[in-house]
């Protein structure tokens, strides 16, 4: 037998509580007994959300019918329980600001040819119908493109991330500098100091410009002395007259 495609149409609230529950049940309300009684494993459902008009993730049915009429989802007859239960899996499910937006996606449908395109609303009437696979497709489609897009947009980050968290001084081996505290050279004794705040209990001078000088190649001490020249170097460096 053949799989069927089915548009269950429901709230976002009740959308929430079968995202929340992971997808594992979903009920049908007794208006829709008939069709209801209709599914059976391995059809797919989309689910259209009518008080968003949106489409907002697909499953796979895993189950046949069944009734059960324990409290899960709401409605605003409280005698209404959506009896007719069918466990699912779900298979594309959309963070609620991707939602597939009807208007634009729903009168593309197949399904909505039946009614004249200024009223393709009416065919989102009722909680349950009966679509075409060519149709379930294009939505299904459709989510799994932009969840496609979300995960590369994420793998990009994660990458960028990888290497914004590599330790200071791998990242000063890259461009020749000493990089930042780390380095092997701590505790062998050379007279290098550290700025102030590297929590070593290393002595530190007291004149921060020299800190700094300190950390400098040998292969600068021509370009200081240049800036010496322009009257901008600090009195008493070596090898200028004080």
């Amino acid at each position: 037998m053949g799989k069927t495609y089915w548009m269950l149409v429901t709230t976002g609230e009740n959308f929430e509580i079968t995202r929340e529950r992971g997808f594992d049940l979903q009920g049908i309300d007794s208006s829709q007994r008939k069709k209801a009684l209709r599914i059976n494993a391995d059809d797919r459902m989309v689910f259209y959300l009518s008080d968003r008009r949106v489409f907002a993730a697909t499953a796979t049915v895993a189950s046949s019918h069944f009734e059960d009429h324990s409290p899960i989802w709401r409605h605003p007859k409280e005698a209404e329980d959506f009896p007719y239960r069918v466990k699912i899996r779900a298979d594309a499910v959309l963070p609620a600001e991707r939602h597939l937006d009807a208007y634009q996606i729903g009168p593309r449908l197949e399904y909505v040819r039946k009614w004249p395109p200024e009223e393709w609303e009416l065919a989102f009437i009722g909680g349950l119908h009966i679509i075409p696979q060519k149709d379930f497709a294009y939505l299904e489609d459709e989510m799994r493109r932009i969840l496609s897009s979300q995960d590369a947009v994420r793998g990009l980050r994660r990458r960028r991330n990888r290497r914004g968290r590599r330790r200071p001084y791998e990242a000063g081996r890259d461009d020749g500098s000493r990089g930042d505290v780390g380095r092997d050279e701590r505790g062998r004794g050379d007279d290098m100091e550290v700025g102030e705040g590297t929590g070593d209990g290393r002595a530190h001078d007291d004149d921060p410009e020299e800190d700094r000088e300190g950390v400098e190649s040998p292969g600068d001490e021509g370009g200081r002395e240049d800036e010496g020249r322009d009257g901008t170097e600090a009195a008493g460096e070596p090898g200028r007259p004080g």
